[in-house]
């Protein structure tokens, strides 16, 4: 019997520009029982990493337990709705009722910020 894929695990590039295009938001690279999520960070730690475009350096991994970091449901609950804090942004593009556009560079950079900090309040090491 297969055993239960109880973690998962997630990078956070290390990008050293603005990133509109998201290339810094967590991504879930592997997923499966917590030791088998231990092997592969320590592969990939000894690999060669081969940076992209943008990016400074190989990214952090994050061990968090299954289906919990993109759970809408734990995030939703700001007076708007929305998953996402918007009052921290500064964003030059708001309404006239001081909404953000949610489109601009520093809206898509709050809103990696928030993922992050999010997936890395859900590690279990």
């Amino acid at each position: 019997m297969p055993e239960a894929i109880t973690h998962q695990v997630v990078i956070i590039r290390n990008m050293y520009q603005p990133d509109s295009q998201g290339l810094g938001a967590p991504k879930i690279v592997a997923e499966g029982t917590l030791e088998t999520c231990r092997e592969y960070i320590t592969e990939a730690e000894n690999n060669i990493y081969v940076t992209s475009n943008g990016e400074a350096g190989a990214p952090e991994y994050i061990i968090t337990p299954v289906l919990t970091c993109y759970n809408l449901g734990d995030r939703v609950g700001y007076e708007d709705g929305s998953m996402y804090d918007w009052y921290a942004v500064e964003c030059k593009n708001t309404d006239l009722g001081g909404n953000v556009c949610g489109e601009c560079t520093a809206c898509y950079e709050e809103m990696i910020a928030q993922d992050c900090a999010r997936v890395r309040a859900l590690a279990v090491e």
